[in-house]
């Protein structure tokens, strides 16, 4: 083993060894009210005793997890201790190896010649990616495996660029697959950079690959749609939702709208970006002669795929996740201009210096928000088990709850759950008894003003108004729980019988 490899070993086991530490020994299996945990723990579940998923999802990495959970319970483990033991040793190993691809197209884009050690700096920072300690292990599982497919896509990407052929084409097109199978959003970022791909060959008027690259754009695309549209038909409806809706919330949107109560920072969002590329740009051009072919071309690639990950046409939360992908090219930018661009030492230091502080930062700063938000946990699962112990759930009850919530009910009280926005009166008849928990932690008020898709998501969010027919079973600091046995005077629905909203 060279010292390169041997340095990249040690950095993974550490960055592994790490995530052990915050995630998995010491934490208790219930970490928060509204910890998105739970939701991968039930899908896991439902494979393992029913072979399907409760709820339609890309299911790769469920069945990764009920593939390790059987051999767990092989070797002895309960079915509920092995899900979690999986869960956590899966989101343990996978965020570090993050490192294995941008190792390897760091080291594409320098050849044969050795690395510098300032490139371990980048290194550091891949195998503790922004928020990749706890909020990506626990809130965005499938996230978490959908970025290093994706980091994995585009290192094999760097090396088309040099030798496009069928067997390169061919692991391209299987990386995609894997990424549709794993994660929506992170294919809809692939997409973005298959676009950065020929955004980027048309700037650069390169004419060689043209073909090849639109043929295997348009082929993974159209796979894509159709295997999204046969596992989550929802997720498929989302993509005309976006495109229908999405522009009215966006920075762009709210430019044009009279009721935009900050113009300077609406302004500010669209215009910080373009001055930002139009840096790198500048930069690029000036240096652009020394650089071979392909990394000219990735480096381009890296600058248009950043942008498009900050487009004002997107909604805040949309242009939230698609930013935490940011990461990726931001590393890749910084190595060129490093490389090629920054030649005082102490501007070079003070780069590094900033990569390596905010990788520290963040790290720090998500371990400590995570256990500050959380910082009532075993009092709280207390209170839970008190709870259930009162009042002797079982699988024929439903409990009602707001999002982030409703998989805790399933999880640790064995009932069915659902948001109100799923709720159909029929469900009265459908279950024993029907119940309303509401967590009085983190809760949120309506707001009356909003767009009609930010309301209900709005109420996905909020707890639920109790209605006047409703018994009160449960109510301590942290959980109140009732019942209802008919249908609330004080709640909307709709002609199929589903929730509507509140009079």
């Amino acid at each position: 083993m060279n010292q390169e490899n041997r340095i990249l070993s040690i950095l993974i086991f550490v960055a592994v060894v790490t995530r052990v530490l915050v995630l998995w020994i010491g934490r208790p299996e219930f970490v928060g009210w509204f910890n998105h945990t739970y939701y991968y723990y039930v899908e896991t579940k439902g494979i393992l005793q029913n072979g399907q998923l409760p709820f339609a999802d890309m299911p790769l990495l469920f069945y990764l997890y009920a593939a390790t959970s059987k051999l767990l319970i092989w070797f002895g483990l309960e079915l509920k201790s092995a899900i979690v033991v999986s869960s956590r040793f899966w989101m343990s190993l996978i965020p570090a190896l993050l490192t294995i691809p941008i190792f390897l197209t760091i080291k594409d884009i320098f050849k044969d010649k050795p690395m510098p050690k300032w490139v371990w700096v980048f290194l550091f920072a891949s195998a503790f990616y922004p928020l990749s300690l706890l909020h990506m292990p626990e809130f965005l599982q499938k996230y978490t495996l959908g970025i290093l497919l994706l980091s994995f896509f585009i290192w094999q990407s760097k090396l088309a660029l040099r030798k496009l052929n069928t067997k390169r084409l061919l692991i391209l097109f299987v990386l995609f697959v894997l990424i549709v199978f794993t994660h929506f959003g992170t294919a809809a970022v692939t997409v973005l950079y298959l676009i950065s791909v020929l955004l980027g060959i048309f700037i650069a008027k390169s004419k060689k690959i043209n073909l090849k690259l639109f043929i295997g754009l348009f082929s993974g695309l159209g796979v894509a749609l159709v295997l999204v549209y046969f596992l989550d038909i929802q997720r498929f409806k989302r993509i005309g939702y976006y495109i229908d809706r999405v522009f009215d919330s966006s920075s762009l949107g709210f430019l044009f709208s009279p009721n935009d109560p900050d113009k300077f920072s609406t302004i500010l969002v669209i215009i910080l970006p373009l001055v930002i590329v139009g840096l790198l740009l500048k930069w690029y051009t000036s240096v652009r002669v020394q650089l071979s072919d392909e990394n000219r071309l990735f480096w381009l690639i890296n600058i248009v795929f950043s942008y498009l990950l900050v487009l004002p046409i997107y909604e805040p939360l949309l242009m939230a996740r698609f930013a935490s992908y940011l990461g990726l090219p931001i590393i890749f930018i910084l190595v060129f201009l490093l490389k090629h661009k920054v030649k005082k030492t102490w501007l070079k230091h003070l780069i590094l210096g900033a990569v390596a502080l905010g990788t520290l930062t963040i790290a720090f700063g998500d371990i400590v928000s995570s256990f500050w938000h959380n910082r009532n946990k075993e009092v709280i699962y207390e209170d839970l088990m008190r709870m259930n112990e009162g009042v002797n759930f079982t699988e024929s009850d439903l409990v009602i709850t707001r999002n982030g919530a409703e998989h805790i009910s399933n999880w640790f009280l064995n009932t069915k759950s659902c948001l109100i926005t799923s709720f159909n009166a029929t469900d009265l008849n459908n279950y024993n008894r029907v119940f309303i928990l509401n967590p009085t932690e983190g809760s949120m008020r309506l707001s009356p003003n909003t767009h009609e898709a930010a309301q209900w998501y709005n109420y996905m969010l909020s707890n639920i108004q109790i209605p006047s027919n409703a018994n009160e079973i449960y109510i301590s600091e942290h959980i109140e729980l009732y019942s209802i046995e008919s249908k609330p005077e004080e709640w909307i629905f709709g002609n199929d019988g589903y929730w509507k909203g509140y009079k």
